[in-house]
């Protein structure tokens, strides 16, 4: 049990020991806590902190008191530029790095943010919003309300200017963590930035993974980009991964890279034996056919306001793979290779000559004994033998 705060210097070293090591929402009403012990008496608490995220500007954590956990809202990139924001004393502070302060049990107090009103209808009696420097430089700020008679007394901003600056670093730390984590993910994939972040980084380092691997191709792409503007050709590539990836990625799958206007992505097999094997077979293949599914939905949205079609191809194969690093000795990628990669980016092309959105290997036919229809034997670059394909049914 960890001993109440009677002090500052009990709060500032709860903050920098045990603080370090809990997430952002149970950090937040710990050190709230604290302060309370410490005769500081903080009712509401909310952080902000800007995020590098391909979706979210910021993560928001709102707590009060009593409540076990503080509150995350991730904001989406736009927040800035809506009158949340720009209405708001965070902006203040994140522009002019300055504090915000209004006591609100002064009537000749300025109401000037709509939140203010809110605040004052749940008897908060002063409320401070305070600039967090942060080591990487970004805009981050704190809120602080009381519902105290007198608000927050000199003693209560003193005791709070000396405890921030530890808060800060701990919470800088925990987010830190997290948005390598979130990039790593997002520029690699998820389970292998998982893999990367615990430590696989060493040039060599591979593993054998027995996976059903996906390879997607657009159709007509040069053409598509020499009769569209740039903005639209992004539109197109952005729409069209991420139709069909969604499904599989939904079904445990992973991208493990975009290569221009094609995609590979892998379903490991989880398990050992032939019913493994079979259930990911399985797995991928309702995915793919969702995917394509999804597509000819959202071409059918995109004639309706005039825009060209994505025409695409997906192959589906299963085998072994060699999955890790693989590079300089300063630029690494962490990839697959092997004979299985090969295959399947050499049969999607048949997609556009049988006219049929999606192909099959014979292995991923025979291993997940679902009922295809031959296309007959056809030599591949680099592989001595034809290789039979197949097209479901």
């Amino acid at each position: 049990m960890v001993r109440p705060a009677t002090c500052l210097e009990d709060v500032v070293k709860w903050t920098l020991g045990e603080g370090k090591l809990l997430r952002l929402r149970d950090l937040i009403p710990g050190f709230c806590q604290r302060l309370q012990e410490a005769g500081v008496p903080v009712r509401r608490c909310s952080l902000h902190m800007r995020q590098l995220h391909p979706q979210f500007y910021t993560r928001g954590f709102f707590w009060c008191q009593g409540e076990a956990q503080a509150k995350e809202t991730p904001r989406e990139h736009g927040i800035e530029k809506s009158p949340i924001f720009l209405d708001s004393p965070l902006r203040i502070v994140y522009e002019n790095h300055r504090d915000v302060r209004r006591r609100l049990l002064d009537p000749a107090t300025p109401r000037d943010f709509p939140i203010l009103q809110e605040l004052e209808e749940l008897g908060i009696t002063d409320y401070l919003v305070k600039w967090l420097p942060f080591r990487g430089g970004n805009e981050q700020a704190i809120t602080l309300a009381t519902d105290h008679p007198e608000g927050f007394s000199d003693r209560h901003l003193k005791m709070l200017d000396t405890a921030l600056p530890a808060f800060a670093a701990i919470a800088e730390l925990v987010n830190l963590e997290r948005m390598s984590r979130v990039l790593l993910q997002t520029y690699v994939g998820r389970s292998t930035g998982d893999r990367v972040n615990a430590g696989e980084v060493k040039r060599g380092d591979v593993s054998r993974l027995r996976a059903v691997l996906l390879y997607s191709d657009l159709r007509g792409f040069t053409q598509l980009s020499e009769t569209h503007s740039g903005e639209a050709v992004i539109e197109l590539l952005n729409q069209y991964f991420e139709t069909v990836s969604e499904p599989f990625t939904d079904a445990g799958g992973e991208i493990l890279k975009f290569i221009g206007d094609a995609m590979l992505a892998i379903l490991p097999v989880n398990g050992n034996g032939g019913g493994a094997i079979k259930e990911a077979c399985e797995t991928a293949l309702a995915a793919a056919a969702d995917a394509v599914e999804s597509l000819a939905r959202l071409n059918g949205e995109r004639r309706e306001t005039g825009k060209p079609a994505i025409n695409a191809g997906l192959a589906l194969h299963v085998g072994e793979v060699l999955y890790g690093n693989i590079g300089t000795r300063d630029r690494l990628d962490f990839t697959v290779i092997g004979h299985a990669v090969n295959l399947v980016s050499r049969i999607e092309h048949f997609c556009a000559e049988v006219g049929h959105s999606m192909v099959l290997s014979a292995d991923f036919v025979r291993t997940a004994e679902i009922p295809a229809r031959s296309l007959g034997k056809h030599p591949l670059k680099g592989f001595a033998a034809p290789q039979e394909i197949f097209v479901p049914v």
